[in-house]
């Protein structure tokens, strides 16, 4: 939700609209899974963006990580599927 305030609140995301905000998991640790569009300038489609945000426990400690997504509304379904299989090959480091 801190993410999408500042979407919001510096017009990064001109048009934004929240399609959902769901807890999952991801290779084990606590998620969410954020989904939204907006509006580029100029542009005749909206863009679809799908962001998952986790924190992994490394050596280092916990790393945030956010692994997204975002392409134009047409193309939003072939976008979820690339992310799906690059998400498979995800290993934070030790």
């Amino acid at each position: 939700r801190p993410l999408q305030a500042q979407a919001t609140a510096s017009n990064r995301s001109p048009g934004y609209r929240l399609v959902s905000i769901l807890a999952t998991r991801f290779h084990g640790f606590a998620a969410a899974t954020w989904i939204f569009s907006w509006k580029p300038p100029l542009s005749s489609s909206r863009t679809d963006v799908t962001a998952v945000i986790f924190t992994a426990k490394t050596s280092a400690g916990p790393q945030p990580y956010v692994l997204s997504i975002s392409a134009p509304a047409p193309r939003a379904a072939w976008a979820r599927r690339v992310m799906r299989v690059a998400m498979k090959t995800f290993t934070p480091p030790p």
